[in-house]
């Protein structure tokens, strides 16, 4: 479950409002009218909008994880690049640089780096794109009105700098992916209203916390040197190619809101 958490948050540096049209119907809900509710609405508003103008982003990031099984715990660091429709990659490694992990999307496939097997898992990109390849790729540019159909989102707490969106899946297909997460938004500086951390919890109780420093988004690039960023280079010396197979959710049920309580995910300390 860990290798999910891995593969979703890929993704929400891979979401385009656009691609987000597939999303399944729900059931609409009759809008709240706690002020919660309210400030809620205008900071997934805010998030949208800023969102809508991102044509690049590279932000540098931090991955922890833990396994509920045993309670092992790993730490990754590396750099995510995004380009619209469809480009991006991640690239990161352990603190002792032993293991690492990348995943390049050229616009047609998604390549997943498996080091350990020296192997390439080749994810062939749906129609629409990236966006529905995971219950979070919503994170970065779905409409809130899709957003609000398809998850129950509430607002956790907001400091001086942050604002803590907690998100559960309404639906069985998200619920195979990811049980409950929480988005922390930047509130103020120059990354306001774009993601500053992402955890979330798995079906099996694994946690992952992504944390993004200085995301940044336009950066100053020539296109064709961009471009190369995503290129796939072929299949290394002693490397084999694997095409992943693909199994669509049913995402047509239905999940209750769970009934025990918020995870007390620490909070975050206000930057200069």
């Amino acid at each position: 479950m860990v290798r999910l958490c891995r593969l979703a948050a890929f993704v929400v540096f891979t979401g385009a409002a656009s691609l987000f049209a597939q999303a399944p119907a729900a059931p609409v809900t009759p809008p709240s009218t706690t002020a919660s509710d309210k400030r809620l609405i205008d900071l997934l508003t805010a998030w949208e909008k800023k969102m809508l103008g991102m044509e690049t982003l590279v932000t540098k990031c931090s991955r922890n994880e833990i396994e509920k099984l045993n309670g092992q715990k790993k730490t990754f660091e590396g750099r995510a690049l995004f380009a619209r429709p469809n480009y991006a990659q991640l690239v990161m490694a352990d603190e002792k640089a032993s293991t690492w992990e990348k995943y390049v999307s050229n616009g047609v496939n998604l390549y997943e780096y498996l080091p350990r097997s020296r192997s390439i898992r080749v994810h062939e990109l749906p129609k629409q794109g990236l966006g529905d390849n995971t219950a979070l790729s919503f994170l970065f540019g779905m409409k809130v009105e899709d957003a609000r159909k398809r998850y129950t989102l509430t607002l956790h707490k907001e400091d001086e700098s942050y604002a803590y969106v907690m998100i559960y899946p309404k639906y069985d297909g998200d619920k195979q992916e990811f049980k409950r997460a929480q988005l922390v938004l930047f509130t103020k500086g120059p990354s306001e209203m774009m993601p500053c951390r992402l955890w979330f919890e798995a079906p099996n109780g694994d946690e992952a916390t992504w944390t993004f420093t200085n995301p940044t988004m336009n950066i100053r690039m020539e296109k064709k040197e961009l471009m190369k960023e995503f290129e796939f280079p072929g299949v290394p010396k002693d490397w084999t190619l694997q095409k992943a197979a693909v199994a669509l959710p049913d995402k047509d049920k239905e999940m209750p809101l769970p009934k025990k309580g918020l995870p007390e995910v620490p909070p975050l300390k206000a930057r200069p």
